[in-house]
């Protein structure tokens, strides 16, 4: 499916949801999948998230990694300093993204150095 049919699908999806992304994991947990839509490189993107608490992701700074375009949308890995993915925790994260105009594939870091949570300083 081209690109733009899949957003046009992806679209009508959220539409008839009335939510502003798809979960693919339940959220509550150090873990969640959403799908959501937002800019990437100056062109609407379909990205494929995983959101994930420091400790879940092993790291002590908050990350994002964006690797390439796959079949369910543009990779991405964001690790948060939180202690479960939440709904609000989505829509802070989702609203993030898409306000963050320098984006590029690769791995980026930044707030403080944390003890990710339920790790031993």
């Amino acid at each position: 499916m081209p690109h733009s049919d899949a957003i046009k699908a992806f679209q009508e999806q959220i539409e008839s949801s009335g939510e502003d992304y798809i979960t693919l994991d339940p959220l509550g947990n150090e873990r969640a999948r959403v799908q959501f839509l937002g800019p990437f490189e100056g062109s609407l993107t379909l990205w494929d998230a995983t959101l994930m608490t420091l400790a879940a992701a092993g790291v002590a700074r908050n990350t994002i990694s964006i690797g390439e375009e796959g079949p369910n949308g543009r990779a991405i890995e964001i690790a948060l300093t939180t202690q479960r993915i939440d709904h609000p925790t989505v829509l802070k994260t989702l609203m993030m993204v898409r306000q963050y105009k320098r984006l590029r594939v690769g791995r980026h870091e930044y707030g403080p150095l944390r003890n990710p949570v339920g790790q031993k300083a």
